[in-house]
């Protein structure tokens, strides 16, 4: 988990972002014209694959892991299949697909990567929602989107109050 230091009105506290997917590949099964999914396999950024298919007889794509680590925290792939059928590769949470990457021809490397990103929005006393998965929704016009660096993450927030009983968010 990466541990993001937030500082806002009363408060200092972590907040912990899960930085684990699933990686999967997705292609056609020749023999029944569906759609198969191989994985996902628990997956961290920065983590390499190598996916290749050596027979086109049905078989699904094998992936392999590679123990070196990207640094630049994008999950890298590369499609070594050694046949003309491109591949899609996609990255997954609580199994929902986050992004994909259709028709990657062979030979080609692809790099998947997610931005973590924080709304924090002034809201009223129990009126907010606990949790670890939400989606964007139109909760707050108002909230502030504050993107989190993988690479970098402590991230400082400043809440100033306007006069109007309104409150602001800029990141420091």
């Amino acid at each position: 988990m990466y541990q993001y230091g937030v500082l806002f009105i009363g408060r200092v506290g972590p907040i912990e972002l899960p930085e684990e997917v699933g990686f999967a590949v997705i292609d056609t099964d020749p023999t029944s014209g569906l759609t198969r999914v191989t994985g996902p396999y628990p997956t961290t950024f920065g983590d390499n694959y190598t996916v290749s298919m050596p027979l086109d007889d049905g078989s699904p794509p094998t992936v392999s892991k590679s123990e070196v680590s990207n640094p630049s925290g994008e999950v890298t792939v590369t499609n070594a299949s050694g046949n003309s059928k491109p591949l899609e590769f996609a990255l997954f949470k609580n199994d929902r697909k986050l992004l994909c990457q259709k028709d990657v021809i062979p030979n080609n490397t692809v790099f998947l990567a997610v931005e973590p990103q924080l709304y924090i929005a002034q809201v009223e006393p129990g009126s907010y929602k606990v949790g670890t998965d939400f989606r964007v929704v139109t909760e707050s016009t108002r909230a502030t989107p504050i993107v989190l660096n993988a690479r970098n993450p402590h991230v400082t927030i400043m809440a100033t109050e306007l006069g109007t009983g309104e409150i602001t968010f800029t990141q420091t």
